[in-house]
């Protein structure tokens, strides 16, 4: 079944991150670089978090052993420390019922409606659409295997620690999940006004 051969987003929204990496000094001093490195590890892990919850396309019982599913999605999901994300996204699946591997296609748009996100240092933002973010990523699965590309750019709102401000968000992400040797991310791009180049590491 596609919805089993999906646990690799519910791994990848549920997983602690921990980055590493280098940055540019920020054009904007509203966030520091540590600071700009937990929202960014938050934001893609909120992606996730919300494509595990989309509906999947489902096949008909007995059709062919490789075909191609798709389904459209406008709706509201809850944010895990409150708030929501309205999402409307494309989504199109490539399944192959006799070996198990799939591909998944996202074009999504997310708009944060008071979404609070946290960190890996534990450090809460809450966030709102000004006014959206642009998503698209694939995801391949190989057996217990995976792996992802994708990009999210737009603006969004922040409030963290009694400040405010708005950020802008051009960046791509990748990664893997292999049994034997975890999951690994990496993030590179423009993350409020930094220059970022980010690699992430499961540690939990």
């Amino acid at each position: 079944m596609i919805k089993n051969r999906l646990g690799l987003l519910t791994l990848m929204a549920s997983i602690g991150l921990t980055a590493c990496g280098d940055s540019t000094a920020p054009q904007l001093g509203e966030l520091s670089e540590a600071e700009v490195e937990s929202l960014a590890g938050a934001a893609l892990l909120s992606v996730f978090s919300v494509s595990a919850g989309v509906p999947q396309p489902v096949p008909a019982p007995g059709g062919p052993a490789l075909a191609t599913y798709a389904a459209e999605v406008d709706d509201t999901f809850p944010c895990a420390g409150g708030g929501t994300i309205a999402v409307a996204a494309s989504v199109q699946v490539e399944v192959d019922d006799q070996t198990g591997d799939a591909q998944l296609q996202w074009s999504m748009t997310q708009i944060h409606n008071g979404c609070v996100v946290t960190g890996a240092d534990g450090q809460s933002f809450t966030l709102t659409g000004a006014p959206s973010m642009n998503v698209a990523f694939t995801v391949s699965t190989t057996g217990t295997s995976g792996q992802w590309a994708g990009s999210l750019e737009g603006n969004i709102q922040w409030v963290t620690e009694g400040r405010t401000g708005s950020c802008l968000v051009d960046a791509d992400f990748g990664g893997s999940s292999v049994p034997s040797q975890g999951v690994t991310a990496e993030m590179t791009g423009s993350v409020c006004g930094f220059t970022v180049d980010y690699s992430f590491v499961a540690t939990g």
